[in-house]
């Protein structure tokens, strides 16, 4: 697994996921979203529908049409997060996946209104994976805020919010 690609990708995804929430309303929900690419390129769009539910519907039925034909694709969308405590918490759920992966790494950066990133940035993944990426974290960290930077939009305002991931 390439940690440069893996935290590229989810940096692009990330920022335009933070990006959009840092200018919306509380009761304005993130359209979830996919980054699908290759060696033709990189191609983010939304998944626009009347609801949360059919959004990801039609998400998880692209990314599987799909999915033979790429290096790897992000899926990014909002969501509330069980804590510990009983409470919600509002979050971005980031899942991306490269073509030499079994299974896709969730990523969980949680976030508050008025806007703020609040808590480091959660893995979901199997430990080996888990493992990799914190014995390697430089490469990824540096890899994750490249790939926030490429950004056509957000790139210019991920210095507001790298030093919370």
């Amino acid at each position: 697994m390439s940690l440069e690609k893996l935290g590229y990708y989810l940096g692009l995804a990330l920022s335009n996921a933070i990006y959009i929430g840092s200018i919306t309303n509380k009761d304005e929900l993130l359209i979830p979203f996919g980054v699908f690419f290759s060696d033709k390129g990189v191609r983010l769009f939304p998944f626009e529908a009347e609801t949360q539910e059919e959004a990801h519907r039609i998400a998880q039925e692209t990314i599987r049409q799909s999915e033979e034909l790429l290096d790897g694709w992000c899926y990014g969308r909002e969501g509330l997060i069980p804590l510990k405590d009983g409470a919600n918490s509002d979050a971005y759920i980031i899942e991306v996946k490269l073509k030499e992966m079994e299974e896709p790494v969730i990523f969980i950066q949680f976030f508050e209104y008025p806007f703020k990133l609040t808590r480091s940035l959660v893995i979901n993944a199997k430990k080996t994976v888990v493992d990799n990426i914190l014995e390697n974290s430089k490469e990824f960290e540096d890899a994750l805020h490249s790939g926030a930077e490429s950004h056509k939009v957000a790139g210019e305002h991920w210095y507001k919010f790298k030093d919370y991931i």
